[in-house]
């Protein structure tokens, strides 16, 4: 019964994808307070993994949302990026060209505010633009141009959990998006906020909830904090 054969190969192919993400041990906000110590120089790598990891720790981001590949196109644009002050930034504003719960490539907007820890979203985005070179396209980039790839920031996100004493095989890019759930929760982030935030389809009810963008932008002052 070949159709069967198909049914039952796409049912395992199914739990070995499931599992495989269960065993991904969050990156939670104890982790992330360990990793700022990673990367807490002043050169252009540093600022920029550290950038990257806290936009898409607080952004509830997938790796392929911030990150580039040889076949997309930037998703996150330099010019899509709004600070609220010049003076005194507390709130940054992105933009999201596609989500994958976008289908129709409306654009989602991702906000971050200021966490008043160590671990900031802003004030770590804030540090790697001073120096992030001229120019519109990806919002990542190295030094040269050249866009932060999915591959280039796993890896240095694996060896900054390494350096600081994990076990960097049970991570990978989602653990951060996992992590950042897990914090919002044990923060006490209401669920429905959370499942905004990700993204993620929930019940029709959640149409009706209507979220003001100060809760949004508090949400990062919350699991910046949350160590456990």
């Amino acid at each position: 019964m070949p159709r069967l054969q198909l049914v039952l190969r796409g049912v395992a192919r199914a739990s070995s994808h499931h599992n495989g993400r269960a065993a991904r041990l969050p990156i939670t906000g104890t982790v992330m307070h360990q990793l700022v110590g990673v990367w807490s120089g002043q050169d252009f790598e540093s600022r920029l993994i550290w950038a990257a990891i806290c936009v898409g720790y607080f952004g509830f981001l997938r790796v392929g949302e911030f990150t580039a590949t040889d076949l997309s196109p930037a998703n996150i644009l330099m010019s899509e990026v709004a600070i609220n002050s010049r003076t005194s930034p507390t709130a940054i504003r992105l933009r999201l060209r596609k989500a994958k719960t976008d289908p129709f490539g409306r654009g989602v907007e991702i906000f971050l505010g200021v966490s008043g820890s160590g671990v900031c979203p802003v004030s770590a985005l804030l540090s790697y633009l001073a120096i992030r070179p001229l120019g519109n396209g990806h919002l990542f980039i190295w030094e040269d141009g050249r866009p932060l790839t999915r591959t280039a920031f796993v890896t240095r996100l694996r060896r900054g959990l390494q350096s600081a004493g994990f076990d960097m095989s049970r991570y990978s890019g989602h653990s951060l998006r996992i992590g950042a759930a897990t914090s919002a929760a044990a923060a006490g982030v209401p669920d429905h906020l959370i499942k905004i935030l990700g993204r993620w389809q929930s019940e029709a009810y959640h149409l009706y909830v209507r979220t003001p963008r100060d809760s949004l932008l508090g949400v990062a002052r919350l699991i910046g904090n949350t160590v456990r």
